[in-house]
């Protein structure tokens, strides 16, 4: 249960993140552009310290990827990218 309660919260704030990323291109002037960045920069430092929790109590295990894994995951990923501009 707590583990479900802690997934939720990162999910909601990596989406307002988001949100708040599209807001900052898209502010019209340099007072609302600070507006957003100081509240962005406060929910991005809580979603941090929720995934460190996460991480310490074991919910959110991470792997270090080997070389070979990542090579071939750049791989796969340039090849996409090439075939998306090939139908472009």
């Amino acid at each position: 249960m707590e583990e479900d309660v802690y997934y939720i919260a990162l999910s909601d704030l990596k989406a307002i993140e988001k949100n708040y990323v599209v807001a900052l291109t898209e502010a019209s002037n340099d007072k609302l552009y600070k507006e957003l960045k100081k509240d962005l920069d406060s929910v991005a430092t809580m979603q941090r310290k929720i995934f460190n929790k996460m991480n310490d109590k074991g919910y959110y295990n991470l792997k270090c990827a080997s070389d070979k894994e990542l090579n071939a995951l750049c791989d796969e990923l340039n090849n996409k990218y090439n075939n998306i501009l090939e139908e472009a």
